[in-house]
């Protein structure tokens, strides 16, 4: 782990500080810190109605991390989606593929709650009790 990469890393996420709400930005520091250090795999940066061009950004977190962009709705002026950040290849390109399958069979993210907790990073013990809640019970056993 180079500690210079680290240090610019933090530098950089801190130019972008205008693309998020304050309370969101810490907390997306933090995920992103921690999938850099090893500690998560994956972090999911939602934007709602991004009024920035975001490919600044996501060019950046390209230095660092393999990256993905799913929008949920795309316009010349706002971008509303999730940025996904890891550290492994194969881990975006497939939360990517089972984000659009989702989205190009018009399907509700709950069809799949389990797959798509699990690669949120989401403890089993979390997605079993997030499943019961949502009477989605048909996904476990």
């Amino acid at each position: 782990m180079n500690i210079s990469n680290l240090s610019d890393l933090m530098r950089e996420l801190l130019d972008f500080k205008y693309l998020f709400e304050k309370e969101d930005f810490e907390s997306i520091l933090s995920d992103v810190l921690k999938v850099y250090l090893g500690v998560k795999h994956v972090s999911s940066i939602e934007l709602g109605d991004a009024e920035h061009d975001i490919r600044p950004f996501v060019d950046c977190m390209d230095t660092y991390f393999f990256t993905g962009v799913f929008a949920h709705n795309e316009s010349e002026k706002k971008f509303t989606g999730e940025i996904f950040v890891s550290r492994f290849k194969r881990y975006i390109k497939s939360l990517l593929m089972i984000k659009n399958k989702l989205k190009t069979k018009n399907e509700i993210e709950d069809e799949m709650a389990e797959m798509i907790g699990l690669f949120y990073g989401y403890s089993p013990e979390e997605i079993m009790n997030y499943c019961i809640k949502e009477n989605l019970t048909e996904l476990i056993k």
